[in-house]
């Protein structure tokens, strides 16, 4: 019997070590207090995947903290109310994370567009729209990217605006001429034969 005993309260142990503390009597109905937490029926609160209780067995925390790339305090969001930064989506559970080509803001408030994705692009037009398209006549709206200069077209040094690509012009000027010249040596040639066959006329009349 001692040592029926002894067996249950270590099974008992066991089965507690991973449940938060006064627990015990949850209910599948109304669920646990901790939103990262599933009632165990007859055991308690007990962490959901992803998650681990907390050192002082209050509640559960994350896993290796995947918090790292999510907007701070945006852990309650759902799917339905989505998330107040518009370029993140809600995680359910975990919080509100940057959508693709976009990162984390260094004090974790929001998010930002990555580097590489803004090197072309005219400074403040990432919120542009096709509808709306952009305020440079030269650009297109790059959805969920920004305004990006047309063809023939580059980004002005301080990324205002876009402007025409150099050289543009002297390209049609040098073709001109080229064309003004080989005109110049039909004529030349024309005027070559004329003479030659004048020449052979009068050799068979005289």
């Amino acid at each position: 019997m001692k040592n029926f005993l002894i067996i249950f309260l270590l099974g008992l142990s066991i089965c507690t070590e991973d449940i938060i503390t006064d627990t015990g009597s949850c209910t599948a109905a109304d669920g646990c207090t901790d939103t990262h937490a599933t009632c165990a029926v007859g055991t308690g609160c007990k962490c959901n995947e992803g998650y681990q209780l907390k050192q002082d067995k209050s509640g559960c925390e994350a896993i290796n903290d995947p918090a790292e790339d999510i907007i701070t305090d945006t852990g309650s969001c759902t799917a339905a109310d989505g998330c107040t930064d518009t370029h993140a989506t809600c995680v359910v559970g975990t919080g509100c994370k940057c959508n693709e080509g976009y990162q984390l803001k260094q004090d974790k408030s929001g998010c930002e567009q990555t580097p590489t994705q803004t090197t072309d692009i005219i400074t403040g037009t990432d919120s542009c729209t096709a509808a709306a398209g952009c305020t440079d006549t030269h650009a297109t709206c790059v959805v969920g990217t920004g305004c990006k200069c047309n063809e023939g077209y580059q980004l002005k040094q301080d990324k205002s605006g876009c402007e025409a690509k150099s050289g543009t012009g002297s390209g049609t000027g040098s073709g001109s001429g080229s064309t003004s010249g080989n005109s110049e040596s039909d004529s030349d040639d024309s005027s070559s034969f004329l003479k030659y066959s004048l020449i052979v006329v009068l050799s068979l009349l005289f």
